[in-house]
């Protein structure tokens, strides 16, 4: 199904996946649209490296679905707690 990648080449082309979805959506959203968004869609990324690694048996899918999955929950977590007097109104 995928030809076989170095195992690092498959974290970082998932990482550049993540900032490609997640800048746009952490500049441009405001409240809960944009993390409600940004959410839905990290976890889909984590859902389908899961369901890649179980295809191709490959242990670096799941690496990156876990980094993704502890990056965005992070960034989700973060929008959160900032205090309304650092966010632009």
């Amino acid at each position: 199904m995928l030809k076989k990648l170095n195992g690092f080449k498959i974290v970082g082309i998932n990482l550049l996946a993540f900032v490609i979805y997640a800048i746009p959506i952490l500049i441009f959203g405001r409240g809960f649209d944009a993390i409600s968004s940004f959410g839905f869609l990290f976890f889909i990324h984590f859902i389908f490296c899961l369901c890649v690694a179980l295809d191709t048996k490959n242990w670096y899918w799941v690496l990156s679905g876990l980094i993704i999955l502890i990056i965005g929950f992070s960034v989700c977590g973060n929008i959160i707690i900032i205090p309304s007097h650092i966010t632009p109104k």
